[in-house]
């Protein structure tokens, strides 16, 4: 990754079809896209509204990276510092892809979390 010129930076994508050829960045591109998918999928069909709303919002964000970064690598927008998920080695942005990625995987593992009934002796406050 390293041998990389851009590994660093915002134009990881670029260096990454210089390196590799257009048809590996199509592919990362779509993988990570499949990924946010994924993400709004399993936070779509979660029982309780709390695992919906953070995954929902794990799923923007990726996909918000994602956008910034393809944006900025076809020179769709102005230059600023963006970092593509799980690729750029931005130590803060790398953790907080992994971060989002353990959220999500946490809120699929636990989506049957509350009972389907509450039990008669619970009162719900009203």
């Amino acid at each position: 990754m390293t041998d990389l010129a851009g590994y660093n930076g915002e134009y990881i994508l670029v260096s990454l079809a210089s390196a590799f050829g257009l048809l590996s960045v199509v592919l990362v591109v779509f993988l990570l896209t499949f990924l946010a998918v994924k993400t709004f999928r399993i936070a779509l069909h979660q029982k309780n509204q709390l695992g919906m709303i953070l995954g929902c919002g794990c799923g923007i964000v990726l996909l918000m990276q994602i956008l910034t970064s393809l944006s900025v690598d076809f020179g769709l927008t102005v230059a600023f510092n963006t970092a593509f998920p799980f690729l750029s080695s931005d130590g803060g942005n790398l953790i907080c892809s992994y971060l989002l990625l353990g959220l999500v995987l946490s809120i699929y593992r636990y989506e049957d979390i509350l009972p389907k009934r509450l039990p008669d002796e619970v009162k719900v406050l009203e």
